[in-house]
């Protein structure tokens, strides 16, 4: 049995992958890939971040639960793909420790790393942090330390991830269509047939994009200086012209924090 660990990392399209694996789970199945769910009825039941984090807290009672339950569920099957954003925190000693005891359960595990540019990913994760109220830029200063930090883990991530053999996937190849073919097709080499509600893949990624652009854009927009951009984000809240805007406003943003923290 063939174990697959896509680690994410964050804001590199990770959640639209994993709703798109959860109701895939039946037709992979059928072609001998596993996706199992570790807390069935749960918020999180789409990922495994709950195994990530019984790894990080040496939580051995529990992990050995969910890797009990990933194994009775790969029966018959020749892989198995778990998935969550945590998995890129392996840099911990208590996920060193779980990754072990995984490994003796499940197998080497073969990584599977989602390669976003660095102004894409840093601009997303500010958007999502301005969009939930968390705002730790308040200044030039303070943006230049976080984007700072954001660039020293990512090195690390990549570094420590490619250091294990980890496949790589261009993030934009898989953004630019619809998100899971192209991942299932270059990270474990299955061909999936495209279904009625996965089609919506892209559409619902790109309207989670466009939402969090309105509101956030302009806060970050406007702290950059660019009132020009806050204005063409609240241009408008018409879904269909959102997003049309949406890819045109990001970009600008991510070259104004380019220009900003250089």
């Amino acid at each position: 049995m063939e174990l697959y660990v896509h680690v994410g990392p964050h804001k590199t399209a990770t959640t639209t992958l994993q709703h798109f694996f959860f109701r895939q789970r039946q037709s992979l199945a059928a072609k001998g890939l596993s996706y199992p769910v570790i807390r069935p009825g749960h918020p999180n039941q789409i990922a495994h971040n709950d195994l990530a984090l019984a790894m990080k807290n040496g939580d051995d009672d529990l992990l050995g639960m969910y890797l009990r339950s990933i194994l009775r569920q790969a029966i018959g099957a020749e892989r198995v793909l778990i998935s969550a954003e945590e998995f890129s925190d392996y840099l911990s000693n208590g996920m060193a420790r779980g990754l072990g005891r995984m490994t003796a359960m499940l197998g080497q595990p073969r990584y599977i790393f989602v390669d976003r540019s660095d102004p894409g990913r840093f601009t997303s994760a500010i958007l999502h942090n301005l969009a939930i109220g968390f705002e730790d830029v308040t200044s030039r200063e303070s943006l230049q330390h976080y984007v700072d930090e954001l660039a020293a883990f990512s090195r690390e991530q990549r570094a420590f991830f490619a250091e294990r053999g980890a496949t790589f996937i261009d993030f934009d190849t898989i953004a630019s269509s619809n998100i899971g073919y192209p991942f299932l097709q270059e990270a474990i080499g299955i061909d999936h047939d495209i279904t009625a509600e996965s089609k919506n893949s892209r559409e619902n990624y790109t309207s989670r994009i466009t939402a969090m652009s309105h509101e956030a854009g302009v806060r970050l927009a406007s702290f950059l200086g660019r009132d020009d951009v806050a204005e063409l984000v609240g241009f408008t809240q018409d879904p269909l012209k959102g997003q049309m805007l949406s890819s045109i406003v990001r970009q600008e943003v991510e070259r104004s924090l380019c220009r900003a923290i250089r």
